[in-house]
Formats: structure tokens, C-alpha cells, sequence
């Protein structure tokens, strides 16, 4: 058994700290130590959950190392959880879960080759974010399996690699705040508030006023109603409320009263399609932004607040 001890503290580079309470090694050595303890028996088949959660790149590449050896040098049987990609690679058959269920299993080079096609990395424009275009690129559940931001870039996942479409008014947004907020949110947010207070809206703009008269800034929803809502207070925190669900950074801007909750002007009949006019866009497939991140659009239909 010394022997044994010798070979694992060896392994597990932890013959440096025999002397050294096990409270106070780092999360990398701990997890090395109770490896080295499962192994004391030398186990035929060892289970591991997540051995390299919370565990620094050099120690995690450590374990993998040590892990190899033993399945190398002893014929020992691994099976482990992980929801790194790259430590998956390294098995001999992965199974591919969720909530319990197997989705895939297969070998590495296997489960590859069926992601041909379906896994895309993509760059934002300049004026855009990688949460933004994530966010349009799960908006259309459609073609879209997932997408995930790394960086300034969006991996994401086709169900179908022929039918990638991410359409309507993706370029506008309103992050005077840095709180980035996007037209499915707006659009969302509307939705559910005349869902809940009954209302016709004719057309809708967001813009951020950042220097008011009084108090803290805050975002103003220029709305033109068909039919207003019997309480237009409630609808404007319910509103306010619906937005704050739907973006974190905004709902912490005003939870810090960075910003004061949002602010609705009601507007004349016909007001956006006299901004229309103005513009030389009315009719055809012109689209007036929802939302802005200047008060061009705000301080033109401004003139027909009711």
C-alpha cells in the first residue's frame, strides 16, 4: 500500500505538500486529492461528476493527464460527466444528455460528423453586439437550435443549414445606457402589457432621453393609440415591469436609479405617418424603428403629443 501511496502522490504531483492540511490546498490540489483517495483501491471502474469544475486551466490539464495514465497504465474504466466539449473529445463513446434523457451517443469523430453543416460561428457588424445578434439569431426557434456568444463572436446551431434567415428590424437598438435593448424585447414587452391592460396600438417608437429637465433619465415610448387603456399608469408599469423581465442591464440601471422607470407620450392620430411623409417613406415596405438610440425620430413626433 505505501507503495501505492507513493505512486499516486507521485502522479497527482502532491508529494510537495504532504505536510499541508487539506482545507488549505487550492480547489485544483483538492480535486487531485480525492482522486488520489478514490484510486487508494485501484478501482476497476471509477465515476467522476464534473471533475474539472472550478478547477484552473494548468490543474484541470493535470487531471486529464493523470486520468489518461491510469486508464492507460492500470486498464481502468472511466465514465464521467462533463459539459466541456474538449474533455469530451477525449472519451471513447460520448452520450449526449438532457434532462435525463439520451439525445445522441456515438464516438467523438461520430457526433462530429453529424454536426457537419449545423454548427456556425458568426461575426457582428460594428455597430452591433454579440448579445444582440445572439438574441435575433434565437428569435427565429425556427432554423435556430442555440446560440451562445464567445467573445466578440455567436456560435450558434442550425436545425436546418439551408434555411438560415435572421430578418425584420435587426440594426436598430437603444444602449444609451449600455443597456442594449433590441426590437424583439420591445415588441415582446408590448405584447404582453396589451395582452393584460386591452389596447389598440396603432405604432409604437422607444427613445432614450438622456438629459430631462428634471429627475433621471429614462426611456420614452412615443405611443400612438387606436384605443388607450382604460389606465394608462398601469399600462406604463406593467409595461416598465415586462421590459425589466426581459433585459437584465436595463432592470439594473433601474433598480441602481441610474434610470427612473419608463415614460409614455401619447400621440395624435396619423403622427408616424406624417414622420413618414416627412421622410419620403410612407407606404411600400418602409418601416419606422421602434426604437432608437438618438431623439431624431422622439423629438419630430414629439410635436404631436396629446
Amino acid at each position: 500500500r505505501k507503495e501505492r501511496f507513493a505512486r499516486l502522490l507521485k502522479i497527482t504531483d502532491l508529494a510537495r505538500f504532504t505536510e499541508r492540511p487539506a482545507g488549505k490546498l487550492s480547489g485544483g490540489m483538492k480535486q487531485k486529492l480525492g482522486l488520489a483517495c478514490t484510486l487508494v483501491r485501484s478501482p476497476e471502474l471509477l465515476l467522476l461528476d464534473e471533475p474539472s469544475v472550478g478547477v484552473d486551466p494548468l490543474s484541470r490539464r493535470d487531471l486529464w493527464s493523470i486520468i489518461e495514465q491510469l486508464v492507460r497504465e492500470e486498464n481502468l474504466s472511466v465514465i464521467l460527466s462533463t459539459a466541456y466539449m474538449d474533455e469530451a473529445e477525449r472519451c471513447h463513446e460520448v452520450y449526449v444528455m438532457l434532462d435525463g434523457q439520451v439525445l445522441k451517443q456515438g464516438t467523438p469523430d461520430e457526433l462530429t460528423a453529424q454536426a457537419q453543416a449545423q454548427t456556425w460561428q458568426v461575426k457582428p457588424s460594428p455597430d452591433m453586439k454579440a448579445r444582440v445578434l445572439q438574441a435575433h439569431l434565437l428569435d427565429n426557434q425556427y432554423y435556430i437550435a442555440d446560440a451562445v456568444p464567445k467573445g466578440d463572436v455567436v456560435r450558434f446551431i442550425s436545425k436546418d443549414p439551408f434555411r438560415i434567415l435572421v430578418s425584420g428590424r435587426t440594426k436598430h437598438f437603444t444602449s444609451a445606457f449600455g443597456e442594449h435593448v433590441i426590437a424583439f424585447e420591445v415588441e415582446e414587452a408590448m405584447k404582453a402589457t396589451v395582452e393584460k391592460f386591452p389596447a389598440q396600438i396603432t405604432e409604437f417608437h422607444l427613445a432614450p432621453e438622456v438629459n430631462p429637465s428634471e429627475g433621471l433619465p429614462y426611456h420614452e415610448w412615443l405611443i400612438e393609440f387606436e384605443k388607450e387603456p382604460e389606465n394608462l399608469d398601469d399600462f406604463r408599469k406593467n409595461l416598465d415591469d415586462e421590459m425589466r423581465k426581459r433585459n437584465s442591464y436595463y432592470d439594473d440601471l433601474i433598480s441602481g436609479k441610474i434610470l427612473q422607470p419608463l415614460i409614455i407620450t401619447a400621440l395624435k392620430k396619423k403622427a408616424f405617418q406624417d414622420f413618414a411623409k416627412s421622410e419620403g417613406k410612407l407606404g411600400g415596405q418602409n418601416k419606422i424603428p421602434r426604437l432608437a438610440n438618438d431623439r431624431k425620430i422622439a423629438d419630430f413626433l414629439g410635436k404631436f403629443k396629446i
